[in-house]
């Protein structure tokens, strides 16, 4: 998890023989307060131009979600699915690191919410170790929330028996672009290409995307120097074909269905079914199981559902959403626009709230979204100034009513040994 220090704004486009095509990007302007005024210190965008745009933003990027609209990349695909992953870094007591071991775990506590995702631990250097929860975003409860159940997680034996003693150095949350072969949109476009979990290369079988993220640049980097060779100019790259005799496709392609197992047996009972797939046939059997109903339409009502109620931390093992927040490091300039775009501001409390008990309360990882009471009206209030830039909101917005936009360059968490 780094910080970026370019804010990229919209892309760079143009018309040539009534087809549009990208060149290029552009940046953000800086200087902006709140209320969509320029400051003293206000710097103009710039517009960087190029004949083939490679976008590679990570998860739910900005421009890859536009780019994907813009030229309907995913027409042939299923919906994407993604989840959250919550991670720490600790410090432990020497007689409790193990250098080198890597536990991963399924169920609990998940699964008594009927959701699904996963627990790691990771023993690092220097006594350190990583913990954390993915928790998969196509859940049903609406009063489920992935950062208490990272705290639970942090009570079972298994992680109290390390972690015991120890001291959290740092916090952070991002979405995890996990719909594999089937979601994945059609990669390059007129005047460049989308790769790694931009596009939603990584391998859900093993929750592993740093090498297809680079064989899918590597590809790219390939594709375009052809073109370029061939003294091509704001064409669609060839990509597929060199994507589709590539071992990334392969790899895609034997894991295409591991999400979709757990979306149609359940955690458990899917993994059984995964297993048998991958060791028996080799992820080749002769079907692609659907999975498209986006995560943000899984959502059930409060009627619909069980309240949840979550212990209070200890502050030894578990701990409170704004101490949490507090070790992410996170830095904004003073009076900066909100980055976070509210489209309609009645749906969190006029439709929201009575449906789903606005479940932006619970899954942001970072306590950004709040409702309060003036006059015995209830107010929906975000506090930017807090966001982690996971991009939940983004995603598991019942209503797409909440959109993430690249803040000023360099704003947001700067985490450190994550």
């Amino acid at each position: 998890m780094t910080k970026k220090n370019l804010s990229i704004d919209e892309l760079v486009t143009y018309e040539k023989n009534g087809t549009k095509y990208v060149a290029g990007v552009k940046t953000k302007a800086s200087g902006m307060n709140k209320h969509g005024k320029s400051s003293d210190d206000y710097k103009e965008s710039v517009n960087f131009h190029a004949r083939y745009t490679i976008l590679a933003e990570g998860s739910r990027g900005y421009l890859g979600k536009e780019v994907i609209h813009r030229f309907k990349l995913n027409q042939h695909s299923q919906s994407q699915h993604y989840a959250l992953g919550i991670k720490e870094i600790w410090e432990i007591p020497q007689q409790q690191h193990q250098i080198g071991k890597v536990v991963n775990t399924l169920g609990w506590p998940l699964n008594e919410s009927h959701s699904t995702g996963s627990g790691f631990m990771y023993h690092l250097n220097d006594n350190k170790i990583a913990v954390g929860l993915i928790t998969d975003l196509d859940y049903h409860n609406p009063y489920m929330s992935p950062f208490h159940e990272f705290q639970r997680l942090k009570h079972h034996p298994l992680w109290a028996s390390v972690l015991q003693g120890g001291t959290r150095i740092s916090y952070g949350a991002h979405a995890i672009t996990k719909g594999g072969l089937a979601s994945l949109p059609k990669q390059a476009f007129p005047g460049g290409v989308i790769v790694g979990c931009d596009a939603g290369t990584l391998n859900n079988n093993n929750v592993k995307g740093c090498h297809t993220a680079m064989k899918s640049g590597m590809l790219a980097a390939a594709t375009i120097y052809t073109e370029l060779t061939n003294n091509e100019s704001y064409t669609e790259p060839l990509y597929q074909t060199l994507f589709e005799s590539s071992w990334l496709y392969t790899e895609l392609s034997q894991t295409r269905n591991t999400a979709a197992n757990t979306h149609h047996f359940g955690q458990i009972p899917g993994y059984i079914a995964n297993y048998i797939e991958q060791q028996y046939f080799d992820g080749e059997l002769p079907w692609t199981l659907p999975h498209s109903i986006a995560d943000r339409t899984a959502l059930l009502t409060t009627t619909q559902t069980q309240p949840i109620y979550y212990q209070k931390p200890d502050g030894k093992l578990s701990f409170d959403i704004a101490s949490s927040v507090a070790l992410a490091n996170i830095s904004y300039r003073k009076n900066q626009a909100n980055h976070l775009l509210l489209h309609n501001s009645n749906l969190p409390i006029e439709q929201h709230f009575n449906y789903f008990n606005e479940p932006s309360l619970r899954y942001c990882p970072a306590g950004v979204f709040t409702i309060t009471e003036q006059e015995n009206k209830k107010i929906f209030k975000i506090d930017a100034s807090k966001c982690l830039h996971c991009k939940v909101c983004d995603i598991k917005d019942p209503s797409i009513n909440i959109s993430w936009i690249p803040p000023e360059g360099g704003s947001g968490p700067n985490y450190s040994d994550m």
